[in-house]
């Protein structure tokens, strides 16, 4: 699924040539960009059967569209899992590969240990 900004910056351009209040742009956008991740999620599950989310990346240290994401989710019917431990963004990216780095040192040195 591809999100297409097109429509949301036209909608944002009306609303800055109108005068509307940045708390209301703000709103509007954090919804538009929340509907369009749980619309694809939901695409996705349908396709697949899989009904597990995990929510990950740097834009869920947003607060605003993390929560209205997760209401989206829930009330699709979709299981949330959110990084709880590490963060959303590069730092967990980098734990991640540190811990696939870590096992595959480990698989070569028990092969090694092996033979």
């Amino acid at each position: 699924m591809i999100l297409n900004p097109k429509p949301m910056w036209g909608e944002l351009l009306a609303d800055l040539r109108s005068g509307e209040e940045p708390a209301k742009m703000s709103w509007r956008f954090h919804a538009g960009v929340a509907d369009g991740y749980v619309r694809a999620a939901v695409a996705a599950g349908e396709r697949t059967g899989i009904r597990d989310v995990c929510l990950s990346g740097g834009v869920f240290h947003n607060r605003l569209l993390t929560h209205l994401v997760c209401v989206g989710l829930r009330k699709a019917g979709l299981e949330i899992h959110l990084p709880i431990l590490v963060s959303p963004g590069d730092g967990g990216l980098s734990y991640g590969q540190a811990a696939v780095a870590a096992a595959l040192i480990a698989q070569t040195a028990a092969a090694k240990h092996e033979d």
